[in-house]
């Protein structure tokens, strides 16, 4: 389970997306909107990688997943780096991961997110730029 997860991570190519997200983030350290924005991004690259593992089966080896998550999880707290693939994040994102998984209606996940995006380029005008840039 775990290394399906991680081959997905990899063949998505997470990390480097992972890495320009942390650059953006240190260039500007000072703009909350920019850490609100890399924690979605980290949020939500989970989410759909999770979504992906989980495809196609059945309810007892959704429940073996999240188990493992959480075994894992609790082994790693003690080892996080910037540009991991933001396995913990938090109780709050831990219990969303979960709550996610064991969801059996069809999500809509990046949505909200990409309409607050637009909205803030909007309201910005032709200066949208300074706010990744």
């Amino acid at each position: 389970m775990i290394l399906k997860h991680e081959l997905i991570h990899y063949k998505r190519r997470d990390l480097w997306y992972k890495l320009l997200v942390l650059a953006a983030t240190a260039l500007h350290w000072f703009n909350p909107i920019v850490r609100l924005m890399a924690k979605a991004i980290n949020t939500q690259c989970e989410l759909s990688c999770d979504s992906l593992v989980i495809q196609y089966t059945n309810l007892e080896w959704k429940k073996q997943y999240c188990e493992t998550i959480i075994k894992s999880a609790k082994k790693q707290m003690k080892f996080t780096t910037a540009i991991s693939s933001y396995f913990l994040g938090g109780k709050n994102i831990m219990k969303n991961r979960i709550l996610s998984i064991m969801d059996v209606k069809r999500k809509k996940s990046g949505l909200a997110l990409i309409c607050i995006a637009i909205i803030l380029m909007a309201g910005k005008g032709n200066n949208w730029w300074k706010l990744t840039f």
